[in-house]
């Protein structure tokens, strides 16, 4: 079987995979991308902008803070801190007209769109982002698109596929829900 850079970590996956081969390449994107977002990425201002926006998910800042780069993750969170508030302050002006924010956010009013609602809506967007996240499932779609490129050209991968340990149920139904 001929590899190439994208076949690899596929490959070697469903090589030395005890389990599902995708949670194996997930978990080798996840150090890979935590130890880059504190390394390399740092002047990256491509990189920076993304984590600004996302920030972390609880499970990704966990492993960010078991490095031991602390002033790396220090100069992280403090941008992503810096542009959280600076998207709460506009909201927060934009509801109250910039002068008493904060006295008229807890007013009661009828309607979806009072203060506490859009403020509430801007606080979740900020929760539920992660660079982490984001760049593991971009490449996970793509190693499962590999998977099928070589499941189609590949009589040995085949082979492969079908002696491998078995798939989790979230990664087995990504691949039924691809078929």
């Amino acid at each position: 079987m001929k590899e190439t850079i994208y076949t690899i970590p596929v490959n070697e996956a469903f090589d030395t995979a005890d389990g599902c081969p995708f949670c194996a390449l997930a978990r080798r994107l996840e150090e890979e991308r935590v130890d880059y977002t504190l390394g390399a990425s740092m002047m990256e201002p491509d990189a920076r902008a993304l984590t600004n926006s996302l920030g972390f998910c609880a499970r990704h800042f966990s492993m960010l803070s078991e490095r031991p780069n602390k002033l790396s993750l220090a100069l992280v969170l403090d941008t992503h801190l810096q542009s959280v508030r600076g998207r709460l302050d506009a909201v927060e002006a934009n509801i109250a007209g910039g002068a008493a924010k904060r006295s008229r956010l807890f007013q009661k009013k009828g309607g979806a769109d009072t203060a506490g609602t859009l403020l509430g809506a801007a606080i979740k967007a900020a929760e539920d982002g992660c660079a982490v996240c984001k760049s593991v499932d971009a490449t996970m779609e793509r190693y499962l698109d590999v998977v099928f490129y070589l499941w189609d050209k590949e009589q040995a991968f085949r082979e492969k596929f079908n002696a491998c340990a078995g798939f989790c149920l979230p990664h087995y139904r990504e691949l039924v829900q691809k078929c």
